[in-house]
């Protein structure tokens, strides 16, 4: 071998392992930045006319596991849609009160039957009168605490939707930005693994409010489709529109999510934004029906002055009984109106005059049978059915609610578990490990110095030829 050969071997050997040394300082620099993958180099024999002459340092790689990140965001996205379930779960808890707290519509609701029950016995007795008017004013506002605190939830869902759809936009922005910087550089021939670790992090963030669907180009983009297919970003970002209602009630109509001006509402179908659409237009609103079947089942079985009623509620608009009024009417209570899932009209109880409601309060059988008649006429159409009248119903609606709360916080609990161990196996497999690159440090440091060392032998044997020549 020629002392010129040895000398380019040798030059070209330092560089190579200067490469390798600044990729290793460089994975343990990033081993505790998020979304960093650990970097490898690829080197190559050089050859010229046949003949070895050194070495290549040729790509910088990424070490992944392309379809466990895919997993990873898939399953980050079930997560996410978990979470924001537990979320308004745990809030319509604190506005519904436990099975065992004296604020649980159920136990609200029981005490005015308490309280009809003991006025039944003795409808003469003023402090009974006076307590069965407090009980009724308490379901009442109950009802409308409850019901005005579910369309503010709707409109807290409808706000985080808005929010997540900037969100969504901005990482679609970045995906497509970064796109463009790495078509660029692979053409140019420059590393683009980094540019890679930050794609994979916007797309992370993507996946976790709404499913999405990738693939790669040639030229190394990655194409973001939702899950029917349409075109959400590549190296241009296609923006997803939403604008919120102003405020929310009961019959509020909501503007669909478009992606490219189609509605999308329909294609969500996991993810934080799928949740919030649940949330807002399903769950809540059932909820809002169930109080409302609650308060139209009161106001009919107790105003409508039938054989079996009980002017307990009143939709006449009436505040105080008038002299010469049906003596039944034991108190008067103005609903507005009373119409399935109009639990939000049930207006506060009107303090009536107690000594109207024992005035020749004759028919004790309208107190004893028709406030809470255990044999149930709820007719279903909420899904729940109650054996035991109003209290039943109320409890049913609480139990329902202390079940959805039980799964959800199940399932959250298994996907975070499920998510934890999968990020842990992709960090096993793309992470950097500290030891590791320690000691490539010290075995590509001996092989730079060995390449110095013959770039210094070469030298001198070149240095004693010169000497020789002279």
């Amino acid at each position: 071998m020629s002392l010129t050969l040895t000398l380019q071997n040798a030059v070209s050997g330092l560089k190579v392992n200067q490469g390798l040394l600044d990729i290793a300082a460089n994975n343990i620099a990033n081993s505790a930045v998020e979304g960093y993958s650990r970097k490898a180099a690829l080197t190559e024999n050089r050859v010229i006319q046949g003949r070895s002459s050194g070495v290549n340092l040729t790509t910088v790689r990424r070490e992944v596991n392309e379809s466990l990140i895919r997993e990873v965001r898939r399953e980050s996205s079930l997560l996410g849609e978990s979470i924001v379930n537990g979320q308004f779960t745990a809030r319509i808890e604190n506005l519904f009160g436990t099975p065992e707290s004296d604020t649980a519509i159920s136990s609200v609701v029981g005490r005015l039957g308490s309280a009809l029950e003991a006025l039944s016995v003795a409808p003469e007795d003023f402090a009974r009168r006076t307590a069965a008017i407090q009980a009724a004013q308490q379901v009442a506002g109950r009802l409308n605490t409850m019901a005005t605190g579910i369309q503010d939830l709707r409109a807290v869902a409808d706000a985080d939707i808005d929010d997540a759809i900037d969100t969504i936009n901005a990482a679609l922005e970045r995906v497509a930005e970064l796109n463009k910087e790495i078509i660029k550089n692979t053409n140019i021939g420059l590393a683009t693994g980094d540019l890679e670790d930050a794609r994979d992090v916007s797309l992370a963030s993507i996946g976790e409010y709404v499913d999405i669907n990738t693939f790669q180009r040639d030229d190394g983009a990655i194409v973001v489709l939702n899950s029917v297919g349409r075109l959400m970003a590549d190296t241009i970002a296609v923006a997803l529109s939403y604008t919120p209602a102003s405020s929310v009630s009961i019959g509020t109509p909501f503007v669909p999510i478009t992606l490219g001006g189609v509605s999308i509402n329909s294609e969500i179908n996991s993810g934080r934004l799928s949740a919030l659409l649940d949330q807002r237009d399903r769950t809540l609103p059932e909820l809002s029906h169930e109080l409302g079947e609650l308060s139209m089942e009161m106001a009919t079985r107790l105003v409508d002055g039938g054989a079996r009623s009980l002017f307990v509620f009143s939709s006449s608009g009436t505040t105080t009984p008038a002299a010469g009024d049906d003596p039944a009417r034991v108190f008067t209570v103005n609903t507005g109106a009373t119409g399935l899932g109009n639990a939000a009209n049930l207006d506060d109880f009107v303090v009536a005059d107690a000594d109207y409601v024992g005035r020749t309060l004759a028919n004790r059988f309208l107190l004893t049978n028709i406030a809470f008649d255990p044999t149930g006429f709820f007719p279903g159409s909420t899904g729940l059915v109650a054996t035991t009248g109003f209290t039943g119903y109320a409890g049913a609606i609480l139990s329902k609610q202390a079940t959805a709360a039980a799964l959800v916080n199940s399932d959250r609990s298994y996907r975070e578990l499920f998510v934890s161990n999968l990020k842990a196996q992709a960090a096993e497999e793309s992470g950097v490990n500290i030891d590791e690159e320690l000691a490539n440090l010290v075995v590509y440091q001996n092989a730079y110095s060995a390449s110095a060392r013959a770039i210094q032998v070469a030298d001198e044997l070149l240095q004693t030829l010169n000497d020789i020549i002279r």
